[in-house]
């Protein structure tokens, strides 16, 4: 083989991968050009879980509390930039049911019961989480050149978390009553990462969604019989949800 058919060779093959390249940057230019612009608004819903939270003092208490789960709701507005690229501001409700044990871990010389503020208490709690949560969302769609385009986001809030745990208490005299060991709320900074997908439908898409939340760390009054203690423990929460999103 000579040089010169060597040479026109290696051109040959560096043209064609230039003409697959440029072939291929195109359909992604094209495929990415055809994703919507515009602003757009959501409302989902579907359910909720709530990972357990166990605090531990040997100075105080222990407070297990068990994963539950609950429903969530809320609405999304939002602007895509035509390139794949979208943000957007999300409002969320979400409840769940929590259970779990308590333990005070202090030496008492007073059997309990004697006194009305310190009840003997059964250790099985039950508890009712909810928060209302305000997250700036980012999003990335995945063009597919068909109706189905999945996607990703991550984003950044703050939760409003109440949560409140109680247990029963009896007395001596056989006085049986529910006993808060916490109730309050309170609000944090939150970190979100989602993926889903969306399929057009036309006027409108239909979406499904999973998404990870995670709170700092919560400040939450709580007591036993005898003891007081704080209650500083993060929230995670994962969601899965199903929604419709109006294009404008």
């Amino acid at each position: 083989m000579s040089l010169f058919t060597k040479v026109f060779g290696l051109r040959q093959r560096a043209a064609t991968a230039s003409s697959i390249a440029v072939v291929t940057l195109a359909a992604m230019t094209s495929l990415a050009a055809a994703q919507d612009a515009g602003p757009y608004a959501k409302l989902y819903g579907g359910l909720q879980s709530i990972e357990g939270m166990s605090f531990a003092d040997p100075a105080t208490a222990d407070l297990d509390l068990d994963g539950g789960r609950g429903l969530t709701l809320g609405g999304t507005l939002g602007y895509g930039f035509g390139n794949g690229f979208r943000t957007a501001f999300d409002v969320s409700y979400g409840e769940a049911d929590l259970d779990g044990t308590f333990q005070e871990n202090v030496q008492v010389f007073v059997p309990c019961g004697e006194l009305s503020g310190s009840p003997c208490l059964n250790g099985t709690v039950d508890g009712d989480y909810s928060s209302l949560s305000g997250f700036a969302m980012a999003y990335y769609d995945f063009a597919t050149g068909s109706a189905l385009t999945p996607y990703i986001g991550v984003g950044v809030g703050l939760m409003d978390a109440n949560l409140e745990a109680t247990t029963l208490g009896t007395l001596n005299v056989g006085t049986t009553s529910e006993f808060e060991l916490v109730d309050g709320s309170d609000s944090e900074f939150g970190t979100r990462v989602a993926a889903g997908f969306a399929y057009d439908a036309g006027a409108f898409d239909l979406t499904a969604d999973y998404s990870w939340t995670r709170s700092g760390r919560l400040d939450l009054a709580g007591q036993g019989a005898y003891t007081t203690f704080n209650f500083d423990k993060r929230v995670n929460a994962h969601t899965f949800t199903v929604g419709t999103r109006l294009k404008f």
